[in-house]
């Protein structure tokens, strides 16, 4: 769907990549900073770049203190954000 969209509005016939995959019989392993969210977490991936709009979803948490965000990603905006970040985002990078 969305390579038809970037044709029309471009005309750019756009490579479809295919989602990354696992590899079987690989452990899961645990990102230390997160242990004590194991019970869960909304999740943000992308750089962290001003179109993508990771702070607003960051501002929206902000005023939701009972539900926690885990944004993985980095960018020139990741200074920015963990700046001021609430007590119920994270985040984490490589």
């Amino acid at each position: 769907m969305v390579r038809e969209r970037v044709r029309a509005a471009y005309g750019i016939d756009a490579t479809v990549l295919p989602a990354p995959h696992t590899v079987a019989g690989r452990a899961e392993q645990e990102v230390a900073v997160l242990t004590d969210w194991a019970a869960g977490f909304h999740l943000v991936v992308s750089r962290i770049l001003p179109y993508k709009n990771v702070e607003v979803v960051v501002a929206a948490f902000a005023g939701m203190p009972s539900c926690r965000l885990v944004v993985v990603g980095d960018g020139p905006g990741r200074a920015g954000l963990v700046r001021d970040l609430p007590a119920n985002v994270r985040v984490v990078s490589g």
